[in-house]
């Protein structure tokens, strides 16, 4: 697989990780982990911060755009951005362990929430931090059983 048909694997997985978080949404589940921000994660890991910066603003997007759409529009791409190019600043040459994994899952997805908190502390909205925290631990913990085999997609390794 080259690199750019892998780079379209990772949006292709993030939209399918935003309609997901949409369909949750849509069921009642309040904290539901940021899907879309995994592949955003591990390709900012694996090559470095201007792949995770340019993947985290194209999955933003798509994220924005997916029903019912970003309020207000524009944030998330910067969200995310910030998000990938955080990962990429973290990224190591060769393997690397679930640990760093975990740490760089954690601070990266509490970007876009911590984001969201600001915006809704600005324009004077009640902040849910029990929702906050919930979705933070469930998309560190799924972010240490997802970013791994997305770290081995992105590297070509044959066996994840």
């Amino acid at each position: 697989m080259t690199n750019t048909l892998r780079i379209a694997a990772l949006l292709a997985l993030s939209l399918a990780g935003a309609v997901l978080v949409v369909a949750l949404r849509a069921r009642g589940w309040s904290a539901v982990p940021e899907l879309a921000l995994l592949p955003v994660i591990a390709l900012g890991l694996s090559r470095g911060w201007p792949a995770g910066t340019a993947l985290g603003l194209a999955t933003g997007w798509l994220v924005d755009l997916v029903p019912p759409g970003g309020d207000p529009l524009g944030l998330t791409p910067i969200l995310y951005a910030l998000a990938g190019s955080l990962a990429g600043r973290a990224s190591r040459v060769g393997p690397v362990p679930v640990r760093w994994v975990a740490l760089v899952v954690l601070g990266s997805s509490a970007v876009p929430i911590a984001g969201r908190l600001l915006l809704g502390a600005t324009q004077g909205q009640q902040l849910d931090l029990a929702t906050a925290a919930l979705t933070l631990a469930s998309t560190t913990v799924a972010g240490i059983v997802l970013v791994p085999p997305l770290l081995a997609l992105d590297r070509g390794e044959p066996a994840w």
